[in-house]
């Protein structure tokens, strides 16, 4: 194995575990996580031209493309919502420092993501309709 496919292959796996590890963490951390994976991430795009123009290592570039397809994407985050049931109703809040959204789906199961700022909860549950009043 080529020394810059190894390079590759461990910053693809570094990339994609900052990044997940990122997002469950909470508060300054996070966002000091997150700055760091993107420079991380601007080092492996770097890297991935450079194999694939200059030394034609197509699969060392092969890797990199997929750590940055997977964070940038976010394919694992779409197939697990096709999973869940589908969208009955959706509503969204914004404010300066903060954010609230409700989904409720159609059997009966809400999500209500409270996100202020650097934190995001996630409360989970069931719902009954019965008119126009949940």
């Amino acid at each position: 194995m080529k020394k810059t496919t190894l390079t590759l292959l461990i910053l693809s796996v570094v990339f994609v575990l900052l990044f997940y590890f990122a997002l469950w963490l909470e508060g300054f951390a996070a966002v000091s996580l997150l700055l760091f994976t993107t420079v991380i991430g601007l080092v492996l795009l770097v890297l991935v031209l450079k194999s694939l123009f200059s030394e034609k290592n197509f699969l060392g570039a092969g890797l990199g493309v997929l750590a940055l397809y997977i964070v940038v994407f976010s394919p694992i985050e779409t197939i697990i919502e096709s999973l869940k049931s589908p969208l009955v109703s959706t509503g969204y809040c914004e404010h300066t420092m903060s954010s609230a959204s409700l989904y409720l789906r159609k059997n009966h199961s809400f999500e209500y993501i409270n996100g202020g700022f650097l934190s995001n909860d996630i409360y989970e549950g069931t719902y009954i309709r019965k008119g126009d009043t949940v």
